[in-house]
């Protein structure tokens, strides 16, 4: 019988901790929901992955004349470099973009293969077809709110993600004069990963769907009240009838078949607004 000696036995519990730690890229975004950067908006405070933190606001400075930011593709080495000091864990320290000769469409693909590489969509399959439900013949108010009530009964971890990416896209799409990145452009790139369910990557109708309700969350994403679930005031928790009865057949049936569209007749809903509220932006220090 060997026996490990102090060296081995490092060298050995540092190869089962590397083995056992959850990536960053592929893993959930419960795992890393408290190591999340804090970011508060009018109602609610928002916890975010760092990958999409520090990604998001380097694009925010760099990226804002960067022409077809998002579609021009980055190099492959400088973003897998970039991955790894994600994966190792490096970002305690300033990561070196000036350094590692960054362009910003390298951090734009990591930000999109961070995205990617999530196990679900940001709207998870459960909220995709009452997403895709609400009326465009309703008016762009009462659309909102019922896109509203939805927003607000996403899993915290993915409603809190969505909220910042919402709030990125709704900013980057200023800037569309100099990228010529607007919004139905900014929504092809990021609708396969905030709404989508993979049987639909091939068809057209359904891109096309999913595609205009991201263009819409992002248009109106300032028209949005967003409040914490735990919000004492009851009027604004109400839902419609059809939320309800979706998520209470989810709630009690773990097999449920989400990917299959509710047959519940849509509703209108009837929900407590606020004001129009400008959210805060997030910059580099």
């Amino acid at each position: 019988m060997e026996f490990l000696t102090a060296p081995k036995l490092h060298s050995f519990l540092k190869k089962v901790s590397l083995q056992t730690k959850p990536r960053v890229f592929g893993g959930s975004l419960k795992t890393y929901q408290r190591e999340a950067t804090l970011h508060a908006y009018p109602g609610v405070k928002v916890h975010v992955p760092t990958v999409v933190d520090i990604c998001c606001s380097y694009l925010r400075i760099k990226a804002t004349t960067t022409e077809g930011i998002f579609r021009v593709s980055g190099s492959l080495g400088r973003m897998r470099e970039l991955q790894m000091y994600f994966e190792k864990n490096l970002i305690l320290c300033p990561i070196p973009f000036e350094d590692l000769g960054l362009h910003p469409a390298d951090v734009a693909g990591v930000l999109t293969r961070y995205l990617k590489m999530l196990p679900k969509a940001v709207i998870p399959p459960k909220f995709f077809h009452l997403f895709r439900q609400i009326s465009s013949q309703l008016s762009d108010s009462d659309q909102a709110l019922e896109y509203q009530a939805l927003v607000n009964s996403l899993p915290t971890s993915n409603r809190d993600l969505l909220i910042y990416l919402l709030d990125f896209l709704s900013e980057m799409a200023q800037h569309a004069p100099k990228t010529l990145m607007d919004v139905n452009n900014l929504a092809k790139v990021f609708q396969p990963s905030i709404l989508s369910l993979s049987q639909h990557a091939l068809v057209p109708a359904e891109y096309n769907h999913s595609k205009e309700v991201l263009e819409f969350l992002i248009l109106n994403f300032t028209s949005l009240t967003l409040y914490e679930p735990e919000s004492p005031l009851p009027k604004r928790r109400s839902t419609s009838s059809l939320i309800r009865s979706w998520l209470n057949r989810s709630n009690s049936n773990s097999s449920y078949d989400f990917e299959s569209p509710p047959k519940t007749p849509q509703a209108s809903f009837t929900f407590f607004s606020r004001p129009k509220s400008q959210t805060s932006d997030c910059k580099l220090n």
